[in-house]
């Protein structure tokens, strides 16, 4: 480094190798440590009162053949002690409940380590800022011996602002590849950098959409050109059966937390490959502390239900805010979870059973039969309107819910009742009530579709009777029976 003024030793002898052997072996994927650093740089943002420097956070991506540099650039207040900063579990520099362990930093530094990689760091306050210089950190990886070299630079190569920190490191590609399932083939690194990008947009998501911070993203492939984007938060396919939790003060035994959050039925983002694909792996609820995913794909824990295919429609997003560190919930080490034991988390729950409306595993079973069979008929060009979840009895305010309702262009209007597996004799009069409904609000129907697995021969002789009725306004009912399987959906599949 050219521009260096003078080198200090690191007041803190830190044990490298012992920081390799306690910490290297932290993280599964290469997604976290990318997390570790942007942690550290919201919370830094967050602790930045300069309104001069705007709330920015870059992520870029370098592939150099057989390494991958990547580097994490914020504008935030910088490290203000850099000795603290080294020593595993001080938290004596934490600005925000972001730094909740102290061991971020330092957990990253050794996963690289370990793995054959190198990091540097250089970081720049308004102290610094006014003196016009900055502090860079050098790591001797090849010695391990504790010796860490502070330098005092003549000048701040922030790109971004005039206070941040920027943190470099340079990792082999196999660790890099991490990131993508095992595969026996070299995964390319645009791929490779498609996953990492969804995982932040997933992880960040409540942190994008409050403004919290802009997120950038630079992608540098050896070959071909920067690719270079704003993030924007990664939801839920949400449907129209969502419900708002608008912000809402609790206090799980620390201290008063604020609560947002939306929760309901969700079908396969197309814009993402790994989160939120209405599939047991992507479902369930996903909680956020801060702006900042913790947990996700939590069904069992928190209402103690056995995980079945008919509920992968359902997400709960909640973000909880708090600067008291002791009102939120105890996170693991790695931030990839809570810590079960802790009783603010168990009150979490409680309040999650409490307020959140869990559909029922029969109804989003139907639920999601009817979406499919509302795609099928979208399909075809005959039908000049095709309605889920039609409310009738409008004109007495009851508002019951059909569950679909469809016009053709040959006048035919349907009404559709269906239940996921066998039928009842209740659901025929179920149907029929929907029919005077529609008759109520003005609605002529014409046919009536009774969908289940089966029909057993007491709903067909009710069927049979009721064909020889006549609803409200003089027209005959014409009620019909289907399966699932008639319109060529699987309800094992569903």
């Amino acid at each position: 480094m050219s521009n260096v003024i003078e080198r200090y030793p690191l007041k803190a002898r830190v044990d490298l190798t012992g920081l390799i052997n306690n910490l290297g072996s932290s993280y599964t994927n290469f997604s976290q440590p990318i997390h570790e650093l942007i942690d550290n740089s919201l919370s830094s943002i967050r602790a930045n009162k300069d309104s001069r420097n705007p709330k920015l956070i870059r992520i870029t991506l370098v592939e150099r053949g057989g390494t991958v540099e990547i580097t994490v650039e914020d504008t935030g207040s910088g490290i203000a002690d850099i000795d603290s900063a080294m020593v595993i579990a001080n938290t004596s520099g934490r600005q925000t409940t972001m730094n909740e362990h102290g061991q971020g930093l330092k957990q990253v530094i050794a996963y690289i380590v370990k793995n054959g990689g190198d990091w540097s760091m250089e970081t720049r306050g308004e102290l610094e800022r006014e003196m016009n210089v900055s502090w860079a950190i050098t790591a001797p990886n090849n010695k391990l011996d504790g010796t860490l070299e502070l330098l005092s630079m003549e000048e701040w190569h922030g790109e971004l602002g005039s206070t941040g920190t920027i943190i470099r490191i340079t990792c082999p590609y196999a660790l890099f590849a991490t990131l993508a399932p095992v595969s026996n083939e070299k995964v390319p690194f645009l791929r490779l950098a498609s996953i990492l990008e969804e995982d932040i947009r997933y992880t960040y998501s409540d942190a994008i959409r409050a403004d919290d911070a802009s997120f950038e993203f630079v992608c540098v492939p050896v070959l071909g050109t920067e690719a270079r984007r704003t993030l924007k938060p990664l939801e839920p396919n949400w449907t129209g059966d969502v419900t708002d939790i608008k912000p809402t003060t609790i206090d799980l035994g620390g201290g008063p937390v604020t609560v947002t959050g939306r929760y309901g039925l969700a079908k396969a983002n197309e814009d993402a490959e790994n989160h939120y694909q209405a599939n047991q792996d992507s479902s369930g609820a996903y909680i956020s502390i801060n702006g900042r995913i913790i947990a996700g794909n939590l069904l069992t824990g928190i209402w103690n239900r056995t995980r079945h295919p008919s509920g992968n429609a359902f997400v709960l997003r909640l973000d909880l805010r708090s600067d008291n560190l002791a009102a939120l919930p105890e996170t693991t080490v790695e931030k990839n979870g809570f810590r079960q034991s802790d009783k603010r988390l168990n009150a979490l729950y409680r309040w999650i059973r409490a307020n959140v409306a869990m559909p029922s595993t029969k109804e989003k079973l139907e639920i999601r039969l009817f979406k499919q069979l509302e795609t099928i008929l979208n399909m075809d060009s005959a039908y000049t309107r095709i309605t889920r979840e039609l409310f009738v009895f409008e004109t007495l305010g009851v508002r019951d819910r059909l569950d679909l309702f469809t016009c053709a262009n040959d006048g035919t209007v349907v009404a559709y009742e269906g239940k996921a597996k066998n039928t009842k004799t209740a659901d025929v009069y179920q149907l029929r009530r929907y029919w005077d409904g529609c008759v109520h609000d003005g609605i002529a129907v014409t046919n009536g579709i009774l969908i289940g697995t089966k029909h057993n021969k007491d709903v067909r002789a009710l069927v049979a009777y009721l064909n020889t009725q006549v609803a409200e306004d003089g027209r005959p009912y014409h009620i019909t029976l289907a399966t699932w399987a008639d319109f060529g959906i699987d309800v094992s599949a569903a």
